[in-house]
C-alpha cells in the first residue's frame, strides 16, 4: 500500500522573527507561528493521518501537538533524528552575519551532495545525511500498511528528504508549508515541494534557519 508523506515546517518562532540561526538551539511559536500551525492542521484535517511525527525541537513538538490535535487518538512520535542541521558556532547567532561570512549557494549546495565538512563544532554534511536517511527508514518501519502521516520537522531536514526523491529546485520552505513524499509499493516514491501552503519558493541565496 502507498504511503503519503506529509511534511511540515514548523510554524514561525520568536528567533525566526529575530532572524536569529536556530539549528539545535530552540525558540517557542510566535502568535503569527501558532496560526501557521492551525492552517496547516486545518489542511491535513480532512484527511486519514494515521501517524504525527515530529522532531524533539519545542518548536516541532508544539506545531505537531496543533496537528494531532485534530486527530483523536493519534500521538506525536517523536524523533530527534527530524532535528534540524547543527549549526555549530553560529548556533544562536544573526542570520546577517551568518549570511555575510558564508557562501549560503555553496553551502546549501555542498549540503544536499554530502560534500559540506561543516561548520565549527557543527554536524557535517555525511552525517547530516546519514542522519535524516535514518529518520525516514525509521518512518517507513512504523508504517508498513501504508496510509497518510504528518512529520513536522525543519527547512533544511524537510529539503534533504525532497531532494533524495527527485526534488530538484531545494529552495527555502516556507514556515508552516507542507510538502508531500509519495511511496508507491517498491518504487522509489516522487516528491512535490509546498503544495499546499506557501508558494513561490525563493533560491538558494536564503536559507530557512
Amino acid at each position: 500500500m502507498a504511503l503519503t508523506v506529509h511534511l511540515v515546517r514548523h510554524g514561525e518562532t520568536l528567533f525566526n522573527h529575530r532572524r536569529v540561526v536556530q539549528g539545535w538551539v530552540d525558540s517557542p511559536l510566535t502568535g503569527t507561528g501558532v496560526d501557521h500551525a492551525r492552517r496547516a492542521a486545518i489542511a491535513l484535517g480532512g484527511r486519514s493521518i494515521a501517524g504525527v511525527h515530529a522532531s524533539t525541537s519545542g518548536r516541532a513538538e508544539q506545531t505537531a501537538g496543533v496537528i494531532a490535535a485534530e486527530h483523536p487518538g493519534v500521538p506525536v512520535v517523536r524523533s530527534a533524528a527530524l532535528r534540524e542541521l547543527h549549526f555549530g558556532e553560529w548556533e544562536g547567532r544573526d542570520i546577517a552575519a551568518f549570511e555575510q561570512a558564508v557562501d549560503t549557494r555553496r553551502f546549501v549546495t555542498e549540503l544536499f551532495t554530502g560534500t559540506f565538512a561543516g561548520f565549527p563544532d557543527g554536524e557535517s554534511g555525511p552525517a547530516f545525511q546519514a542522519r535524516v536517511q535514518g529518520a525516514w527508514a525509521d518512518l517507513l518501519a512504523a508504517h508498513p500498511d501504508g496510509g497518510e502521516i504528518a512529520v513536522v520537522s525543519h527547512g533544511l531536514t524537510i529539503a534533504m528528504l525532497l531532494v533524495t526523491h527527485g526534488w530538484e529546485t531545494p529552495g527555502p520552505l516556507l514556515n508552516g508549508s507542507i510538502s508531500v513524499i509519495r511511496v508507491g509499493g517498491a518504487g522509489p516514491g516522487s516528491a512535490t515541494a509546498g503544495v499546499v501552503l506557501g508558494a513561490g519558493l525563493p533560491d538558494l541565496t536564503s536559507v530557512p534557519l
